[in-house]
């Protein structure tokens, strides 16, 4: 039947695991108005691969009951009325693009997600509850279901390779990070210490096990004991401002909105942390074409003048002061 809408626990958050206080936002478009996100609902969206079929009535029956009791919106749609897609199918997330057909009909699509990793899909909510609520460069969180959640769907574009590697897109990346970044401490609930370390263990014992407890084919220095230990060790000797980082800045996880804003989208990964790290992840990232084959290229990363600029641009200091070669460092650390 393509998907199936039924509650039960399955092998995934369980609602019980996320307690979430009923919020109301006023935010800007006419139908977010009364939006008031509400406790999750018990339902579990079951997604069978070998029988996948966008055009399901069974499908889009689940989906819509689950959009219509989580958000409350989409109550007098039929199956034919929506158009479905999966957008990406990544390790922590199965992406379903849900799209009215109806004209004047809002909000026109959202975002629907099958959480794969519980331990991810927690810290992910976590950080969606906050920032639909404090930054402007981040999806709403609409609601919350027994493996998964809805948020709203940003109309825009992944950057291009090309654009990712352009400066005058890096800064503007630089100011979206700028403003992520300073709600450590700042914004309510953007607060805690530094987990990088814990997480980094968790995720390679997660590899492990998802490997059938064997170590990947080609991966094994990573894997040695002392591997994270010594990463640690030479990190503590580095000073670099905790942050409120994003940990995955690859190119499809930067949008162009249709008024041309960049926002930033899937933050599974996020977590606190020094703000040298994400700054380097992110110009790790020049060096990375997610097209039809991955490549690497190592003469993409930044040079230091483009690391200087992008730095500046970030602090909102000039490329010679003090705080930018500081911070040059950091990252080079």
């Amino acid at each position: 039947d393509g998907l199936e809408l039924g509650s039960g626990t399955l092998d995934v958050v369980s609602p019980q695991e996320l307690p979430l206080e009923s919020v109301a936002e006023e935010v800007n478009s006419d139908w977010k108005k009364s939006f008031t996100l509400s406790r999750p609902i018990p339902h579990c969206l079951v997604w069978p691969e070998d029988k996948l079929a966008a055009n399901n009535n069974a499908l889009k029956t689940a989906l819509l009951t689950l959009i219509f009791e989580g958000v409350g919106i989409w109550g007098v749609l039929l199956p034919k009325d929506i158009d479905v897609e999966r957008i990406r199918n990544a390790l922590s997330n199965t992406v379903i693009l849900v799209k009215c057909k109806r004209p004047l009909v809002q909000p026109e699509a959202v975002i629907v997600k099958i959480h794969g990793d519980p331990i991810v899909a927690k810290k992910e909510l976590r950080w969606l509850r906050t920032l639909s609520r404090v930054y402007e460069h981040a999806p709403m969180l609409l609601a919350e279901y027994g493996n998964g959640h809805i948020e709203e769907h940003l109309d825009g574009k992944s950057l291009s390779i090309t654009e990712m590697r352009s400066l005058s897109t890096g800064k503007e990346v630089m100011r979206v990070l700028s403003k992520l970044h300073g709600l450590y401490g700042h914004a309510s609930g953007v607060s805690g210490p530094d987990d990088l370390w814990p997480r980094l263990r968790r995720w390679q014992a997660r590899v492990i096990e998802a490997n059938g407890g064997e170590i990947p084919a080609g991966f094994a220095p990573i894997f040695e004991p002392h591997f994270l230990a010594d990463l640690e060790s030479n990190y503590k000797i580095v000073t670099s401002s905790l942050a409120l980082c994003h940990n995955d800045l690859q190119m499809g996880n930067f949008l162009r909105t249709q008024n041309g804003q960049i926002t930033l989208v899937d933050y599974e990964y996020s977590g606190v942390g020094p703000r040298a790290f994400d700054l380097a992840n992110y110009f790790c990232e020049w060096m990375f074409d997610y097209g039809d084959k991955i490549g690497i290229d190592p003469n993409h990363y930044p040079t230091q003048t483009q690391q200087l600029a992008l730095l500046s641009e970030y602090l909102g200091k000039a490329e010679d002061s003090p705080e930018v070669r500081n911070l040059l460092n950091e990252v080079a650390s």
